[in-house]
């Protein structure tokens, strides 16, 4: 009895383990978690539905921010006649290589900047411009700051194909081309 109890115990541990796998619905074909979506679609052949979603990947990186402040008279009167000025505040945020990453212009909530001052600082700075190229036409920033930030540094891209036969239906999910969940139900 021992024997057959270490045979069989010796057998069973020879044996592969197994991936999870499963068909296809429409033509029995097998397919694997891991799969690429053209492993799959040659298998399955095309899915009666497809949707695809992209999602930012982001890390926690240290930037600077460069703040200027910056007052114009508005264009417009108010409804006294009077000139009302308007407040810029430019903030520029550098990558990690001092390049410009982000520019964004902020107004005072009650009166817009003047078209003009607007574009003077949208045409005299742009993304990739270095730390010293700011300065020579902004001079230096009123304040600089050092802060933690969420940076876009990739994408996930989630892809679900759905097949149907008859009351069936097939759901297979992939994430950046590779097949990671499914789903078959009946209606």
């Amino acid at each position: 009895m021992r024997l057959f109890t270490t045979t069989t115990l010796a057998l069973l541990l020879s044996l592969p383990i197994c991936s999870q796998a499963l068909t296809c619905l429409n033509n029995e074909t097998q397919i694997n978690i891991g799969d690429t979506t053209e492993q799959v679609q040659s298998a399955c052949g095309e899915p009666d539905n497809q949707t695809s979603e992209d999602t930012p990947i982001t890390e926690q990186q240290q930037v600077m921010q460069w703040y200027y402040l910056a007052n114009f008279t508005n264009q417009l009167i108010d409804a006294d006649n009077d000139v009302s000025p308007a407040i810029i505040r430019l903030v520029l945020q550098f990558d990690s290589e001092d390049k410009v990453s982000h520019l964004q212009i902020y107004t005072s909530v009650d009166t817009p900047p003047n078209e003009k001052a607007l574009k003077m600082i949208g045409s005299a700075i742009n993304i990739g411009d270095s730390q010293k190229q700011v300065e020579e036409i902004l001079e230096q920033p009123f304040a600089v700051k050092k802060v933690m930030t969420d940076v876009t540094v990739g994408k996930d891209t989630t892809e679900t194909w759905t097949y149907e036969k008859g009351n069936k239906s097939q759901t297979l999910t992939f994430l950046n081309g590779a097949l990671t969940d499914h789903e078959t139900s009946s209606e």
